[in-house]
C-alpha cells in the first residue's frame, strides 16, 4: 500500500518466529535484562556517597554532586510524567536511563579526577573546564 516501499527487503522472506528470535540472537538487545534500574540505582548512590566521602573537605566539588543529583531527578520526572499521562511503555524509560547512565559516568569521573588529585598525579584545578 506504501508507494516507494515495496524494494525494501529487511523482513521479507522471514517467518514471524524468525523476526521474533532476532532479540535473544543479539546481546545489544540484552542490556535491560542483566541491568536494571534498581542496580544501576544502587551502583549510582554508592558512586555518589564515594564522591562525597572523597571530596568532603573540598568545597570546589559541590558541583558535580549537585549536577549527578539534578540529572537522575530530572530523569526520574520525565519518566514520571509520562506514566502519569499514559501507560508505561518501554520508549519512555530512555530518558532515564539515559540520565541515570550519564549522572553516574559524571560521579565516578569526579570520584577518578578527586582521587588523582589526592595522590599528586595532577595539579589541583588542571583537567578543569
Amino acid at each position: 500500500d506504501m508507494i516507494g516501499c515495496e524494494k525494501l527487503t529487511p523482513f521479507r522472506d522471514h517467518t514471524s518466529e524468525q523476526i521474533s528470535s532476532l532479540p535473544s540472537r543479539y546481546s545489544y538487545f540484552q542490556f535491560g535484562a542483566k541491568w536494571t534500574y534498581d542496580k544501576v540505582f544502587a551502583a549510582w548512590s554508592i558512586a555518589l556517597l564515594a564522591l562525597l566521602f572523597v571530596s568532603w573537605r573540598n568545597p570546589r566539588e559541590t558541583g558535580f554532586p549537585a549536577l549527578a543529583i539534578t540529572l537522575t531527578l530530572t530523569g526520574l520526572l520525565m519518566f514520571a510524567a509520562s506514566c502519569f499521562l499514559v501507560d508505561d511503555q518501554p520508549r519512555f524509560r530512555l530518558p532515564l536511563w539515559q540520565m541515570l547512565v550519564l549522572s553516574l559516568f559524571i560521579v565516578m569521573g569526579s570520584t577518578a579526577r578527586v582521587l588523582a588529585e589526592r595522590k599528586s598525579l595532577l595539579g589541583p584545578g588542571s583537567g578543569r573546564l
